[in-house]
């Protein structure tokens, strides 16, 4: 993590530069999917994810610190894809991350008895997870070429926050390392100490619905 400011500027000018799109040349760069994919046939890649994006329903407005990031929610995604003249060969689905950030916006009665919230929660990200890959995957039938599309699950929360825990107290022993350590609590409120277990919570939770929708999808391509 770094400062605010920091990035604030990296989110508005390194896109592309990731995991899944990277171009920039060995050995500077990532090895990322595109390149890898691109040593057995020629492959275009685009990339429709920004910060900050949540699992949303249509419509749903997005908020000033997501619109000055250039962000498109999970609809606004599916909409660009759905639009394309080319419709794309590979789709990488890997979204949800913000949705579990329970504590934002949380009443205090919530915050002391939270299963009613992260239920609510759970259940609305698996209403417009479902609604809005289904309608991708309708689109992607009409297509006269193959396509795949891969839905990753989130995070592994729990092993995320026991390395975190580790950084802490290595912070607590010597105030100079890791100065932005606290810049994530900062952007998501679940990730501090007193709602971390809840977090973990809800991710597994999400996780079971995803791999329950996916299944489902699966199922009914079979059935039609």
């Amino acid at each position: 993590m770094s400062s605010i400011w920091s990035t604030f500027w990296r989110a508005r000018t390194c896109r592309g530069n990731n995991w899944f799109l990277d171009t920039n040349p060995a050995p500077s760069g990532i090895q990322s999917v595109r390149k890898r994919l691109e040593e057995f046939s020629p492959f275009v890649a685009i990339e429709c994810a920004g910060i900050g994006a949540l699992v949303d329903h249509e419509g749903q407005p997005q908020n000033f610190f997501r619109r000055i990031l250039r962000t498109r929610n999970f609809s606004g995604q599916i909409d660009d894809l759905l639009a394309m003249k080319r419709f794309p060969d590979l789709i990488l689905i890997s979204i949800g991350h913000n949705n579990v950030d329970w504590a934002w916006r949380c009443a205090r009665s919530e915050l002391e008895q939270p299963e009613n919230r992260l239920l609510q929660l759970s259940g609305r990200l698996q209403e417009n997870f479902a609604r809005q890959t289904r309608q991708l995957i309708d689109h992607a039938r009409t297509q006269r070429h193959r396509v795949a599309i891969v839905v990753y699950c989130l995070v592994n929360f729990e092993s995320y926050f026991r390395g975190r825990e580790i950084a802490e107290r290595l912070q607590a022993d010597d105030a100079s390392r890791y100065p932005y350590l606290e810049t994530a609590c900062k952007y998501l409120t679940s990730f501090r100490p007193a709602y971390r277990s809840d977090l973990v919570r809800l991710a597994k939770m999400v996780n079971e619905e995803l791999r329950a929708i996916v299944r489902e999808l699966i199922e009914n391509l079979a059935i039609t």
